[in-house]
């Protein structure tokens, strides 16, 4: 009995030894030796590295691209505004000492304004001038008259033309011949806008005979 209960213990040790060998055979085996331990941390080091040039260089590629980029649109607007320009056609517009200093005054017949009336009436381009804002507000004007004259009482008719080149109203000396305007807005246009601001500010560019 003494010894079978020796025999027991003994193989309970065998089994106990058994076991924390096997289990510390495992851990080693899932933990990396020193070597590959820093190995890893040299691989994952150099991945890092080797990832943030490759995102500096791309940025340092792509700056100058915007920077081009930029200059390209800088020189686009200035090409716009440069043809939008030279694009009006007129030949020795005059600025006036009226509203907020952005009126002009010309009396060409290659005025794009005048040209649109012409067209449409099949007036004559000798008897109309035009008063137009630069930028372009929609506060474009042409005066016809009825001869050569240019006076006050020789104005005939004032056409307006919007912003988008459409003609939107004719006021009249004679208030039959006003046009998407009352008779007390057509009085109020010859009366007071023209006669008494336009007028003064275009008279002595005028040159009647």
């Amino acid at each position: 009995m003494k010894h079978r209960i020796q025999f027991i213990i003994i193989c309970v040790f065998a089994l106990i030894f058994v076991v924390l060998s096997f289990v510390i055979s495992e851990n080693d085996k899932s933990s990396p030796l020193p070597d590959e331990a820093l190995y890893i941390k040299i691989s994952t080091t150099e991945m890092t590295t080797k990832t943030t040039n490759t995102q500096a260089t791309t940025t340092n590629k792509v700056q100058p691209s915007e920077t081009i980029a930029e200059a390209d649109t800088a020189t686009i607007l200035n090409d716009e505004s440069q043809t939008e320009t030279e694009t009006i056609p007129l030949t020795s517009p005059i600025r006036l000492e009226y509203g907020k200093g952005n009126m002009y005054f010309d009396s060409s017949p290659e005025n794009k304004f005048i040209q649109k009336i012409v067209n449409e009436r099949n007036i004559d381009e000798k008897l109309c001038v035009s008063v137009f804002a630069l930028p372009d507000e929609g506060l474009n004007y042409v005066l016809e008259f009825s001869d050569l004259s240019f006076t006050f009482d020789d104005l005939r008719r004032v056409y307006l033309i919007d912003i988008n080149g459409n003609l939107d109203s004719v006021a009249a000396k004679d208030s039959s011949e006003r046009e998407n305007v009352t008779a007390v807005e057509n009085n109020i246009c010859m009366n007071v806008l023209i006669k008494k601001g336009v007028f003064p500010c275009i008279e002595q560019y005028l040159g009647g005979t």
